[in-house]
Order: C-alpha cells, then sequence, then structure tokens
C-alpha cells in the first residue's frame, strides 16, 4: 500500500515538473554574426561570418531589394555569400534554425573584417 501510494506521488511530480517546462520561456534564437564584408569585384562583395550549425542563413540587400540564401550543409556554423552591392548600401543577416526565425541584424556594405573598429569609415 506504501509503494502504491509513493508511485502515485512520483508520477503527480514529474507531470506536474513536465507541465512547468512546457511554460517555461525559451530563448530567441540568436542572430548570426558577420565577421567580415570584403570587395569582391566592381559591385561583388563576399559576406561572411558565423551562424548556427546547419542554419539557413539570409544576407538581404535593403538598398537593392536582392538577397541570398545559404545553407550550413556541412554543420560548420560559418556562412560566406556572394553579394551583389555598391559601397554602403544598407543590408541584414538572419537565420532559421528548423522552424525558429532569428531577428535580423543590420549592416553597411564597406570593407571590414572582425577586428575592424569602424573608426575609418566612409559610410555615414
Amino acid at each position: 500500500m506504501r509503494r502504491r501510494h509513493l508511485l502515485t506521488f512520483a508520477l503527480a511530480a514529474a507531470s506536474a515538473l513536465l507541465g512547468a517546462s512546457c511554460l517555461s520561456p525559451t530563448l530567441p534564437l540568436p542572430p548570426p554574426d558577420v565577421e567580415s564584408i570584403q570587395q569582391a569585384g566592381e559591385t561583388q562583395w563576399t559576406i561572411s561570418g558565423s551562424c548556427l550549425p546547419g542554419a539557413i542563413v539570409s544576407v538581404f540587400n535593403d538598398t537593392r531589394n536582392k538577397g541570398v540564401l545559404v545553407e550550413d550543409t556541412a554543420r560548420l556554423g560559418k556562412f560566406v555569400v556572394a553579394l551583389d552591392a555598391d559601397e554602403c548600401d544598407v543590408g541584414w543577416v538572419s537565420q532559421v534554425v528548423g522552424a525558429e526565425a532569428s531577428a535580423q541584424v543590420p549592416f553597411v556594405v564597406e570593407a571590414q573584417s572582425q577586428n575592424d573598429t569602424g573608426a575609418d569609415s566612409v559610410c555615414h
């Protein structure tokens, strides 16, 4: 009889914990990081950075209303895209993993690497 009471109590406690975990808030998907923007031609730029492994990354040029999607099929947590743009165009990046999408993070098309401070910007 005592065992049945303990089993009932354990099942009730487990149900309460499982129910509470469904109600707990989840952290939003972080956006990818743009680590490098390099000019590859007169109107061609290479945008690269880090993302979650396996993510689909969107890189969009708002000025031209054109973008590129790339999937991290190698699951390395990195992305590299070629984007049609002029210097000082404005764009954004975001990522999708499963059914979750990150926020859009803006960037300005100008030569930069991960160690740049942005102090020498020609775009204002």
